[in-house]
């Protein structure tokens, strides 16, 4: 029997930023970069940020942000190089943190508590214990690759304090303030849903028996596994001594026509064969049972009417092969962005794809896995409250939130002045530490 499983990849890209190199500070906060209506963020800062992202950077898989060339490499039609667009974003994302502080205590004329502070001041405090040794000195000696010192460090950790504050002030804390149909809204922009009819270009080796069928298990009241025989089809037969045929664990053994064994496959299920490091074994299909499996797929999807769901559905349950459709019978909710399945390319096919169809049509996307007949269907209203879909809206609320916020911020974005020669002095990305933990 042939699996697929759809692995569940949610990736929200949420750039958390703090401060620069100790080197060229000047005074307790460091130069000022950036300012909106009096309020500043020092050049210090901007370069803590990078120092985070780039921290971010090496964490990722297949990114060899140390060799040779890494940060000059384009990365967009423009030629913007990796240091370039990095740079640019960070410097629009310091850019928020500054608006973010101005929102919270000109605009809303908001007030950190004391508590929150009092946390800030004791995370600092086992940073400057557990990596300092006590002392303050030596955590700053620490903190100099990321462009910063304790007291910056900490002004950064207020400011992000604020903008969290202010995001509750606004928003709520778990988006309650904000109205449903505004929810249902950045749904629909942001996410796509679809099933599909999966066929496989693999299969999983099963246990056999003589006669090189597969043999369908199931479990008796004690968790054993036990054959699974199919007794309505098959009958029983008597050996030379006119005894009935029986298996190892005494059960009587029922046989077709032909003399194989007879199998419930409705009821059973087929047992995988594994490696000797626990995996599943799997098969290849040849040149021409690929072909066969394609020609089939682009049947399928010739056969299905656009808009047609209950169609669709009957080749679901007839021939796909995707097992977690019946976990998940709504289908599949998916961040509507190619870019965030990079590390999936089955899932970023399929999400591009679907960006170009509308809903209720079909399309057929191949994959390292298989062939996969989509059909993109609408997005329920209240989809990212239904429990059924929780899987795929874990980041909702988060992603939400932020989306309000970075647009509120654009509504300020030209209030705020860079100081550009300042942002000349900044280290290139290839100087700056990797920040993973500050």
């Amino acid at each position: 029997m042939k699996r697929f499983t759809v692995k569940i990849l949610l990736l929200l890209l949420t750039l958390v930023l703090c401060l620069p190199l100790l080197a060229g500070c000047s005074g307790k906060n460091g130069k000022t970069l950036l300012e909106i209506e009096g309020v500043k963020l020092s050049v210090n800062t901007y370069e803590l940020l990078l120092s985070r992202m780039k921290g971010a950077l090496a964490r990722s898989e297949g990114l060899a942000i140390d060799k040779e060339g890494f940060w000059t490499n384009i990365v967009d039609s423009d030629n913007t190089t990796y240091e370039q667009y990095l740079r640019e974003s960070i410097l629009e994302n310091a850019k928020t943190y500054a608006i973010g502080v101005y929102l919270h205590d000109k605009v809303y004329g908001l007030t950190l508590p004391k508590e929150t502070l009092n946390a800030i001041d004791a995370e600092l405090a086992e940073y400057v214990d557990y990596d300092g040794d006590g002392s303050k000195t030596a955590f700053n000696q620490v903190l100099s690759e990321f462009g910063v010192n304790y007291d910056i460090l900490r002004a950064t950790y207020v400011m992000e304090a604020k903008i969290d504050a202010l995001k509750v002030h606004l928003y709520g804390k778990d988006a309650d303030k904000i109205a449903d149909n505004v929810k249902d809204e950045y749904c629909r922009e942001n996410y796509v849903r679809f099933k599909q009819v999966f066929l496989a270009s693999y299969y999983y080796v099963c246990e056999t028996d003589a006669n090189g069928d597969d043999i369908y298990y199931t479990e008796n009241s004690l968790g054993n596994k036990i054959v699974c025989y199919d007794k309505e089809n098959g009958k029983t037969k008597t050996d030379k001594d006119g005894n009935v045929v029986k298996d190892k664990d005494g059960y009587e053994v029922y046989f077709t026509e032909d003399g194989k064994i007879a199998y419930d496959k409705k009821n059973g299920n087929t047992a995988f064969v594994f490696d000797k490091d626990g995996q599943p074994i799997v098969g290849d299909y040849s040149k021409e049972e690929l072909a066969e499996i394609k020609k089939e797929a682009n049947t399928i999807l010739d056969k299905i009417p656009a808009g047609e769901y209950d169609a669709f559905e009957i080749f679901m349950e007839q021939r796909g092969e995707d097992e977690d459709a019946q976990t998940y019978e709504n289908g599949y909710y998916l961040y509507n962005d190619p870019a965030n399945y990079a590390s999936y390319p089955y899932l970023e096919s399929i999400v591009e794809a679907l960006g170009d169809m509308e809903v209720g049509e079909t399309a057929l996307v191949e994959s390292d896995y298989g062939y996969h007949v989509v059909m993109k269907y609408p997005v329920d209203k209240g989809a990212y409250a239904d429990k059924d879909n929780k899987d795929w809206f874990e980041g909702f609320t988060a992603g939400l939130i932020e989306d309000m916020f970075m647009k509120l911020c654009k509504e300020h974005m030209d209030k705020v002045t860079v100081d550009e020669d300042i942002l000349a002095t900044v280290p290139p990305m290839k100087e700056i530490g990797k920040n993973y933990y500050y």
